[in-house]
Protein backbone atom coordinates (compact mmCIF):
# COMPACT_ATOMS: atom_id res chain seq x y z
CA UNK A 1 0.00 0.00 0.00
CA UNK A 2 2.83 2.70 0.93
CA UNK A 3 3.62 1.73 -2.61
CA UNK A 4 1.06 2.77 -4.11
CA UNK A 5 0.59 5.70 -2.35
CA UNK A 6 4.30 6.73 -3.44
CA UNK A 7 3.64 6.01 -6.74
CA UNK A 8 0.56 8.07 -7.75
CA UNK A 9 1.96 10.58 -5.39
CA UNK A 10 -1.42 11.01 -3.39
CA UNK A 11 -1.92 11.46 0.22
CA UNK A 12 -4.53 8.56 0.21
CA UNK A 13 -5.31 7.06 3.80
CA UNK A 14 -3.79 3.24 4.31
CA UNK A 15 -6.36 1.73 6.26
CA UNK A 16 -5.30 -0.98 8.09
CA UNK A 17 -8.14 -4.17 8.77
CA UNK A 18 -8.62 -7.21 10.02
CA UNK A 19 -9.03 -9.81 7.52
CA UNK A 20 -12.22 -11.08 8.81
CA UNK A 21 -14.00 -7.50 8.29
CA UNK A 22 -13.02 -7.74 5.27
CA UNK A 23 -13.56 -11.70 3.62
CA UNK A 24 -15.62 -12.88 6.63
CA UNK A 25 -15.02 -15.04 9.87
CA UNK A 26 -14.76 -18.21 7.37
CA UNK A 27 -11.78 -16.55 5.70
CA UNK A 28 -8.06 -17.98 7.63
CA UNK A 29 -5.18 -15.80 6.81
CA UNK A 30 -1.44 -16.92 7.04
CA UNK A 31 0.61 -14.19 8.97
CA UNK A 32 3.96 -16.78 8.55
CA UNK A 33 3.91 -16.91 4.81
CA UNK A 34 6.96 -15.82 2.73
CA UNK A 35 6.80 -16.32 -1.12
CA UNK A 36 9.52 -17.79 -2.43
CA UNK A 37 9.67 -18.76 -5.91
CA UNK A 38 13.42 -20.32 -6.10
CA UNK A 39 11.58 -23.78 -6.40
CA UNK A 40 9.61 -22.95 -9.67
CA UNK A 41 12.52 -21.06 -10.71
CA UNK A 42 15.08 -24.51 -10.13
CA UNK A 43 11.98 -26.71 -11.82
CA UNK A 44 10.90 -24.66 -14.52
CA UNK A 45 13.38 -21.92 -15.34
CA UNK A 46 11.01 -18.97 -15.02
CA UNK A 47 11.79 -15.58 -12.99
CA UNK A 48 10.17 -12.06 -12.88
CA UNK A 49 11.01 -10.00 -15.29
CA UNK A 50 9.42 -6.78 -13.53
CA UNK A 51 10.16 -5.45 -9.72
CA UNK A 52 7.55 -5.09 -7.84
CA UNK A 53 7.79 -1.48 -7.95
CA UNK A 54 7.65 -1.65 -11.89
CA UNK A 55 4.50 -3.75 -11.49
CA UNK A 56 2.92 -1.23 -10.17
CA UNK A 57 3.95 1.28 -12.17
CA UNK A 58 2.74 -0.32 -14.89
CA UNK A 59 -0.63 -0.90 -13.29
CA UNK A 60 -0.99 2.77 -12.55
CA UNK A 61 -0.11 3.89 -16.31
CA UNK A 62 -2.62 1.04 -17.52
CA UNK A 63 -5.41 2.70 -15.01
CA UNK A 64 -4.54 6.11 -16.01
CA UNK A 65 -4.50 5.67 -19.94
CA UNK A 66 -8.04 3.50 -19.51
CA UNK A 67 -9.71 6.42 -17.97
CA UNK A 68 -8.22 8.71 -20.43
CA UNK A 69 -10.01 6.71 -22.86
CA UNK A 70 -13.24 6.03 -21.29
Amino acid sequence: ARMVVEATETNAPIVMKPSNAVYGDRFAATYDRVPDTGLLTAMTGWRALRSTKQTIMDCIEHMRTERVIA
